[in-house]
């Protein structure tokens, strides 16, 4: 169970930190956890990973988006690299 037998679930959750989310070759999640089996599987989270899987999203189930393999520096995205595509998309 994630977070304890009462977890909050939330309707929506966007980040970055995807190397936390897994265990496999390259990832740091706690203890090898394959943290988006469990928001899938235990919460019933769908899972998108990228603009296109956002874009994609007609659902209504509750929504898990990893967008970045580490921290997400909103700042820079907006006010650096403007002109990227995916970050005029999102």
């Amino acid at each position: 169970m994630i977070h304890g037998t009462d977890p909050v679930v939330a309707d929506v959750i966007f980040g970055g930190g995807g190397k936390y989310f897994h265990g496999q070759k390259g990832g740091k999640s706690l203890n090898g956890t394959d943290y988006y089996n469990a928001y899938s599987k235990e919460l019933g989270y769908k899972i998108v990973y990228d603009g296109d899987g956002l874009l994609n999203y007609k659902g209504n189930e509750t929504l898990l988006g990893i967008f970045h393999s580490g921290i997400m520096d909103v700042w820079l995205y907006r006010n650096v690299y403007k002109a990227e595509p995916q970050s005029d998309r999102l």
